[in-house]
């Protein structure tokens, strides 16, 4: 335990009186006081009293066998003592190294050890009630160790934006930066997209952009219609017709998630969206579709259908005022 009062220079000394002892040769045996037949000897602890505020004049009280035994009775054991000052300090220390704040009030708590539980305040994630022993060391709240646990399993930055580029969707030129967003597992999963050919800018999460999903106003300029084919072996098993902003990005997609080769056979313009999108609501409306199946077409696998509409699919785009690009 600390020891705060008594006059040193009053101590009574033997034969282990200045006697120094532990791993960094910090304590110093400076007296002791007896009371009946027992004796309390005072140490001094060299690294300790550094701490004043917790240790205040680095003086310890302890029995002959911890001298014998060359224990530390300071702040330097294993196994230290804290009074409930000590305690209170320790956990206002960790509450803000923690970036958490104390709601407990200690002049009205009920302590009785490190067991003892009390509330603190997590900036990021709300209220928590814990043992101090939980913040004393440190254990953050379990939604600060996922946020954490996914800041080392993130990806770097370069490695996502290849990815998002690779959709085939964004321009070349398009700005990814990283939001600050969090996810409720507390993942900064979310990203800004700064296109260049709108010159808007929007936020979403990973898995969309990684499709292609984007999230400025260029998704609501699909004035293009396509028909590609759908080959097994070089043998043309379905055309598969659809809208896009740019045609030409929907067949590396197609290619990467079908187990046929995907090729583009033509293209079409419309004055308007609405235009565009009326034409391929009437395709699917009037023909049989969804001829591949998801399992082997997951993208796109619905506006799949027979070889032979193709002309009657040209017909219906042009009918809705497409004009012929590709």
């Amino acid at each position: 335990m600390n020891f705060y009062d008594g006059e040193v220079e009053n101590l009574a000394h033997d034969s282990v009186s200045f006697k120094t002892f532990g791993e960094f040769n910090q304590i110093t045996v400076l007296g002791h006081y007896q009371e009946g037949y027992k004796k309390t000897y005072i140490v001094r602890c060299t690294i300790c009293e550094k701490d004043l505020e917790l240790y205040r004049l680095g003086l310890f009280t302890c029995s002959r066998t911890y001298i014998n035994g060359l224990k530390l009775p300071c702040g330097c054991s294993t196994i230290p003592k804290w009074n409930f000052d000590q305690q209170h300090l320790r956990v206002l220390r960790s509450c803000l190294e923690m970036g958490y704040t104390l709601i407990t009030d200690f002049l009205t708590l009920n302590y009785k050890d490190q067991s003892t539980k009390i509330t603190v305040l997590c900036n990021d994630h709300g209220e928590r009630t814990v043992p101090i022993s939980s913040i004393i060391n440190k254990r953050r709240c379990r939604k600060c160790v996922q946020s954490e646990s996914w800041s080392l399993l993130r990806k770097p930055d370069e490695v996502m934006i290849k990815s998002f580029l690779d959709s085939g969707s964004f321009h070349p030129n398009t700005i990814f930066r990283r939001s600050e967003r969090k996810t409720s597992q507390g993942a900064r999963n979310y990203w800004w997209v700064d296109c260049p050919v709108c010159g808007g800018s929007g936020e979403a999460i990973s898995v969309d952009l990684k499709k292609g999903n984007q999230p400025c106003q260029c998704i609501k300029n699909q004035r293009q219609a396509y028909i590609n084919t759908v080959s097994d072996g070089g043998l043309p098993i379905a055309i598969k017709f659809g809208i896009a902003k740019d045609y030409k990005s929907r067949v590396p997609r197609q290619n990467k998630k079908s187990i046929y080769e995907v090729e583009n056979l033509k293209a079409w313009k419309f004055p308007t969206k609405e235009s565009c999108i009326s034409a391929e609501l009437e395709c699917k409306q009037s023909l049989i579709c969804g001829i591949v199946p998801r399992e082997e077409m997951p993208d796109g696998f619905s506006e799949t259908t027979h070889v032979y509409n193709l002309d009657k699919i040209s017909e219906i785009f042009e009918k809705h005022g497409g004009i012929t690009i590709h």
